[in-house]
């Protein structure tokens, strides 16, 4: 059985959110839905479906990928929508 958080954290901040997911799929080895890049500068969703199933609503109340990515562009990150790369995340320079 896969480990998973207990409550949504409603009262965290965009960021705090972002930070805790990553934590927690790291420390419970989910890595195959969401994980860092090599070089620790971006993320990337490997599973969209699963990481809006699994982790959107215990982090950031919402079951919409679209939502999240949007809440992303708003804390300045960008994010690729095609090719190889897509679902990887990382802030503006």
């Amino acid at each position: 059985r896969k480990p998973t958080p207990t409550t949504t954290i409603r009262s965290q901040t965009f960021p705090q959110g972002l930070y805790n997911v990553l934590k927690f799929v790291e420390d419970n080895r989910q890595e195959h839905i969401i994980s860092w890049m090599n070089d620790g500068t971006a993320f990337k969703v490997h599973r969209k479906e699963e990481f809006e199933r699994e982790l959107l609503p215990r982090y950031f109340n919402t079951t919409k990928y679209t939502s999240f990515t949007r809440a992303l562009h708003c804390h300045g990150f960008t994010c690729q929508r095609k090719g190889r790369r897509t679902g990887i995340c990382k802030l503006k320079t």
